[in-house]
C-alpha cells in the first residue's frame, strides 16, 4: 500500500523549514511572460528574505535514462516509498536546483518549454492507479519529456504529485502560458482566455482575477502604485505588460519588470528565459553582477557528461566556460559548504535523519539509473529470424542505440522512453526519417515501426537476447 508521503511530510516540512530558517513564510516568488513581436521571454524572481538561497545551475542531457524519486524516500535513512517510475529523458533542459541533480526550482529545455514553481496552499489529487513523483522530480519530468505547454499540462493528471505547497508557471515557445493549481484535491488550469494576464505569483489565479477587477484599468477604482506594497504583484505586472513600451532590449526590461514587482530590497535570485534568442540571464543576492550563457553554446547530447555549476559567481559576464561535469562528490560538496549554512542541524535531527545521511541520499541520488541490474530494456533485441536487431547500450546513465537489418546498420536518434514505452528514430541511407515505438514486456518488445506520414506497419515482437 502506499504511504501518501505527502499527506505526511509537506506540512512538517514547511514548519520545520520555517522554523529553522527563524522566518516567516515570505510567500513572494513571482513568475511572468513578456512578448513583443517576435520577442518572447520568461522571467522570474525568488525572494525569501535576505537568506542568500544557495543553488546550483544545471545542463541536464538527453538520452538519460532516470528512476522518480518521492520526498520521503530520500528524507529517509532508509528509502521507503520509493517510486518505482522510469523515462528516458527526450530534451535536455537548463535548470536552476537548491536539492540537487534532477530536482528543480526551474527552468527551460531546448524547445523553449519554461516551468518554474511558487509557493502556495495546494492539496494534490490522490490517486493510488498513477506514478508517483516528489514535485521537483515531476517538474524535471516535464522538462524532460514535453515541448508544449498542452503538453505539459497533461501531466498534472498522470501522476500522483508528493510534495508540499507549490503551484506553477508554464510557458512554451510559442507563448501559451497556464497556470496550474491544486484546490481541494482538483487539478485547476488556466491558460488561453482563461489567462487573461500571463503571470502567477503566490495566490491561487483565480483569486488574482477576482482582485484585480478593483484597480483602474480593469474595471475597479483604485490605482496601481507602483510604490505601494498593498497593492497586489498580479495587479502591478498587468498593468506594466498591458502598458508595455520597449526600451533598449527586451532583457533590461525583464530585469526592470522584476525589480518593480520584487517583495524585498533584492530578491535572492532574478532569471530571464530568452526563448527566441535561446539564452539565459541571472543575478544573484550574494552577487548581483549580470551571468548569462546561450543554449546555442550547450552540447545538450548524452555524449558528455551532465553540468553544473554554483549559482554564486562572482564575476559577471558569460559563464558557460565556468560549469563542470556533476559527480556526487560535487553536489555533496555544495550541500556541506552551501546548502548546511543556512539549515542547520535540527531541521534533519526533526525529519528523522543527520545531515550527512541527507547530504549522501540527495548527492546519490540519481546512482540507481546507472546500475545495470535497473536498466531493463539495455540489451539488444532481435526478431525470431535476427533479419531486425534492436541494440541499446549504456554508459552509466547515458542510452545510446543502433538498428539493423540483414544489410544495413543505422544509429538510432530521439531515444525517449516512459515507464516501458519506448520511443526512436533513424534514417535510412535514402534519409527517409523512419520512427520506431516498442512497449517492453519482460524479455520482449512489441515493436512497430512507419516513415513520415505513414500509419504503422511492419509490427513484429523483438526478443532480448541472450
Amino acid at each position: 500500500m502506499k504511504l501518501h508521503s505527502y499527506m505526511k511530510i509537506p506540512a512538517f516540512y514547511l514548519f520545520v523549514f520555517f522554523i529553522a530558517f527563524d522566518i516567516v513564510p515570505a510567500r513572494a516568488c513571482s513568475t511572468y511572460k513578456l512578448q513583443h513581436g517576435d520577442q518572447l521571454i520568461y522571467g522570474h524572481n525568488l525572494n525569501e528574505g535576505d537568506m542568500g538561497v544557495p543553488g546550483m545551475v544545471f545542463v541536464n542531457k538527453r538520452g538519460i535514462f532516470k528512476i522518480g524519486r518521492t520526498w520521503t524516500e530520500l528524507a529517509s535513512s532508509d528509502g521507503r516509498d520509493a517510486s518505482n517510475f522510469t523515462w528516458v529523458s527526450r530534451y535536455g533542459s537548463v535548470t536552476f536546483n537548491c536539492f540537487g541533480r534532477d530536482f528543480p526550482d526551474g527552468g527551460m529545455n531546448e524547445t523553449g518549454l519554461f516551468i518554474w514553481e511558487m509557493n502556495d496552499d495546494p492539496v494534490y489529487p490522490k490517486d493510488e492507479k498513477l506514478p508517483t513523483l516528489n514535485q521537483m522530480n515531476w517538474m524535471q519530468y516535464i522538462l524532460d519529456m514535453c515541448s508544449s505547454t498542452d503538453e505539459a499540462i497533461r501531466c498534472a493528471y498522470e501522476f500522483e504529485i508528493e510534495g508540499w505547497g507549490w503551484h506553477y508557471f508554464i510557458g512554451d515557445a510559442s507563448g501559451k502560458t497556464a497556470a496550474i493549481n491544486f484546490v481541494k484535491g482538483e487539478v485547476i488550469v488556466h491558460t488561453g482566455d482563461r489567462m487573461p494576464v500571463p503571470g502567477l505569483f503566490n495566490t491561487p489565479y483565480d483569486r488574482e482575477l477576482e482582485l484585480l477587477k478593483y484597480y483602474e484599468g480593469f474595471g475597479g477604482l483604485y490605482p496601481i502604485d507602483m510604490d505601494d506594497p498593498e497593492v497586489t504583484r498580479f495587479a502591478k505586472v498587468a498593468k506594466i505588460l498591458k502598458d508595455y513600451a520597449p526600451g533598449t532590449s527586451i532583457i533590461n526590461d525583464g530585469f526592470d519588470i522584476l525589480s518593480k514587482i520584487m517583495v524585498h530590497d533584492v530578491p535572492e535570485w532574478s532569471v530571464i528565459m530568452d526563448v527566441k534568442n535561446q539564452a539565459v540571464y541571472y543575478k544573484t543576492r550574494l552577487n548581483p553582477a549580470e551571468k548569462s550563457f546561450s543554449f546555442k553554446d550547450v552540447d545538450f547530447s548524452n555524449r558528455s557528461p551532465v553540468l553544473c555549476l554554483n549559482i554564486d559567481q562572482a564575476e559577471g559576464g558569460d559563464v558557460i566556460s565556468r560549469f563542470g561535469s556533476f559527480t556526487p562528490a560535487k553536489m555533496k560538496v555544495f550541500f556541506e559548504e552551501s546548502l548546511f549554512k543556512v539549515i542547520p542541524e535540527s531541521f534533519f535531527s526533526k525529519i528523522g535523519i543527520t545531515g550527512a545521511q541527507w547530504a549522501e541520499n540527495f548527492s546519490h541520488l540519481t546512482d540507481d539509473a546507472g546500475k545495470a541490474e535497473n536498466q531493463f530494456f539495455a540489451g539488444s533485441w532481435a526478431d525470431s529470424i535476427n533479419e531486425l536487431t534492436l541494440t541499446l547500450s549504456m554508459e552509466g546513465d547515458r542510452v545510446s542505440g543502433k538498428i539493423s537489418n540483414s544489410k544495413d546498420l543505422y544509429p538510432v536518434d530521439h531515444i525517449s522512453m516512459v515507464g516501458n514505452h519506448l520511443v526512436g528514430t533513424f534514417k535510412t541511407k535514402g534519409r527517409t526519417l523512419i520512427e520506431f515505438q516498442g512497449d517492453i514486456d519482460g524479455s520482449m518488445i512489441d515493436f512497430g515501426f512507419r516513415d513520415t506520414g505513414r500509419s504503422p506497419a511492419n509490427r513484429r515482437i523483438l526478443y532480448l537476447k541472450e
